[in-house]
């Protein structure tokens, strides 16, 4: 690739990338400057702007939709508009990171990399949401039961949950709180509690909320009998955890010994990776050893899977 065409992408990326941190910086200002006005003024304010007309655009397509699911799935404060530029940024950048380092054809795969790489980021921080709010759920049975058993009915009891817990029970609660306000049914609401976190204690807590709701029976003492439940199965789970971690992260350190090792290989001996991928003999060793790291990746992953 030619030093132009080198300097070009750069300028595009660090373009691309001041983009993306003006975005988050003017979305940041805003939500300060808009605190001390109306909630009338706020939505006028904001829907006078092109980028929010932008991005509402982006919002009314099926990728908007997904983008924006996953955002309230793992609970980051981005619009659809700031978090595709964010994407971007990181593909660009991989692809042209790893031309410096690799024949030019196999740049592409630094793209896919960083395109994967914000995918784990995402799915990381979904897990670690996912694991708060589990952690939370005993004191959130509770807190229900107190306040069912003070008379109070399910969906006062949550929007109480709500005010009492901190985030991401808190900030999840009052979504469900909100959605029966604007005259969603509970079994809806608590069904989309359900896919934003998706876990068997949640659907535990899910099934037991909609099974007292429909049929009746005594709530206080079933929420009771969770909380305990739910209890024993995070401290069997913090355990088993610690048991596995020294494990799964040396597998990750042995992989990304073997990946440096290769890059450093390149860059002591510029043309090495060209001469070895010359070869039938070197594609086929570097077809096994791409197979052997992405088993050794599927297999750490599936050790990492608590299923209690």
């Amino acid at each position: 690739m030619s030093p132009a065409v080198i300097m070009l992408l750069c300028l595009l990326v660090l373009g691309v990338a001041g983009l993306g941190v003006r975005q988050v910086w003017i979305d940041f200002e805003e939500r300060r400057a808009l605190i001390r006005r109306s909630a009338l003024t706020r939505v006028e304010a904001r829907a006078s702007t092109l980028r929010y007309r932008i991005d509402a655009a982006l919002r009314r397509t099926r990728l908007g939709e997904r983008v924006a699911s996953e955002l309230r799935a793992v609970g980051l404060p981005l619009s659809v508009l700031a978090a595709m530029t964010i994407v971007v940024s990181a593909v660009v950048l991989g692809f042209v990171v790893l031309d410096r380092f690799v024949p030019t054809w196999l740049a592409p795969l630094g793209a896919y990399g960083a395109w994967r790489l914000v995918r784990f980021q995402l799915e990381r921080q979904r897990q670690r949401r996912r694991d708060e709010f589990v952690t939370q759920l005993p004191e959130l049975a509770r807190t229900i039961s107190n306040a069912a058993s003070a008379g109070r009915s399910l969906p006062s009891a949550m929007r109480l949950a709500a005010r009492e817990l901190e985030d991401p029970a808190g900030t999840e609660l009052a979504a469900v709180a909100e959605e029966l306000r604007i005259g969603q049914s509970l079994d809806r609401a608590l069904q989309n509690l359900s896919q934003r976190l998706p876990s068997r204690e949640v659907e535990v807590m899910v099934t037991t909320l909609l099974i007292q709701q429909r049929a009746g029976g005594d709530l206080v003492q079933a929420l009771r009998e969770m909380a305990r439940t739910l209890d024993q199965r995070k401290d069997l789970r913090s355990e088993l955890r610690s048991l596995m971690a020294g494990a799964v992260y040396t597998g990750y350190v042995v992989m990304g010994l073997g990946v440096g090792a290769v890059l450093l290989m390149n860059a002591i001996t510029p043309g090495a990776l060209d001469t070895i991928l010359s070869s039938a003999m070197g594609i086929v060793a570097t077809t096994v050893a791409v197979g052997l790291y992405a088993v050794g990746v599927v297999l750490i992953r599936r050790h990492q899977t608590i299923d209690i």
